[in-house]
């Protein structure tokens, strides 16, 4: 009897395993570049990790640690990276100077960005930022502010953004640039909240560009098409456990956070998760990751009307979606 149970509790187990682990035979490292350091913005890609999404398609996750120095850009192009996250905006910039980059699954939807002013400075209306000192973050996150202000004719005096809010604080600026998840949320840390504050959403005029996309070059979607669909897919998966777990997804981004030893603030990052989940989660489940080809179009008509892009990507070579 004894025998006969070892026997069957043998092949139960030889059963179990490989659905444990679909492609434990054969284990693939994709490294991935963050536009910043550890924070609920990338949280999906932590949890996937911390919790053997990734390691369960066969695949030992690298996630470097971004930032002002680790442009996503320079480590793709010098292969240092498998895979980037930048804007779309940024994307399709760079697609369109002759960089040969692929979108393989655009996260966010939407436009978290935002001009924000204290209204004692006399800001109350979008007319009332002309003339006044605005700071813009420099590089590519400071293309759709630009094209904010040209949109509506604005001629502000323009300033480079730090990545704090203290000249804002410091009244060093009347306007600052923000995202809706991060450096509002640090303004209501400061005290602030809408009673004192304009805030101008580039949502809600005309300029709902999506941000977070995964980006590779053509060359190594050739190589590593298989892996790379694995790599999304366990991302997928990674957001929303993040997402039914925001708790235990926050807990696992801190821990990052207090390795490399910068500040971690539990509220902030809660509240981080909950503004970005309204962006990755806003329409069919079965959609996370994709990008729409109407959306696409109106982006890069923007951008060309703008003249931040010479011409338009097509879509068939810009974007490729992964089966989920």
């Amino acid at each position: 009897m004894n025998r006969m149970c070892g026997m069957l509790l043998f092949l139960g187990l030889t059963f179990i395993v490989p659905h444990a682990n679909l492609y434990a035979q054969k284990v693939t490292t994709v490294t991935l570049i963050p536009m910043w350091s550890p924070q609920t913005q990338f949280a999906g890609y932590y949890v996937a990790q911390e919790k053997g999404m990734y390691e369960k398609y066969g695949i030992n996750a690298v996630i470097l640690r971004g930032g002002p120095e680790q442009d996503p850009v320079e480590y793709l192009k010098e292969k240092k990276a498998d895979i980037g996250i930048m804007w779309l905006s940024a994307g399709i910039k760079h697609r369109s100077e002759g960089l040969r980059i692929v979108n393989i699954g655009q996260f966010f939807q939407h436009s978290g960005l935002l001009f924000v002013a204290m209204k004692k400075y006399g800001i109350v209306s979008l007319q009332d930022i002309q003339g006044k000192k605005i700071s813009i973050w420099p590089g590519d996150l400071g293309m759709e502010p630009n094209i904010f202000l040209k949109k509506y004719n604005l001629t502000p005096i323009v300033l480079d953004q730090g990545y704090s809010v203290n000249l804002f604080l410091r009244n060093g600026v009347d306007i600052i640039s923000a995202m809706s998840y991060n450096e509002y949320h640090m303004l209501w840390n400061f005290g602030f909240d809408e009673q004192y504050l304009t805030i101008i959403p580039f949502r809600e005029h005309g300029l709902d560009f999506p941000e977070d996309g995964f980006y590779v070059l053509e060359q190594t979607l050739a190589e590593k098409s298989d892996i790379l669909n694995r790599f999304v897919q366990a991302s997928r998966e990674g957001w929303m456990y993040a997402f039914d777990n925001p708790e235990e997804a926050v807990d696992i981004v801190l821990s990052r956070m207090r390795e490399i030893r910068i500040p971690a603030n539990k509220v902030h990052q809660m509240r981080m998760l909950e503004t970005i989940q309204q962006s990755i989660m806003s329409g069919d489940e079965a959609e996370i990751g994709t990008l729409q080809p109407d959306m696409y179009e109106l982006i890069c008509r923007t951008l060309l009307e703008n003249k931040a892009i010479s011409s338009i990507p097509p879509f068939i070579e810009f974007y490729r979606k992964m089966d989920h």
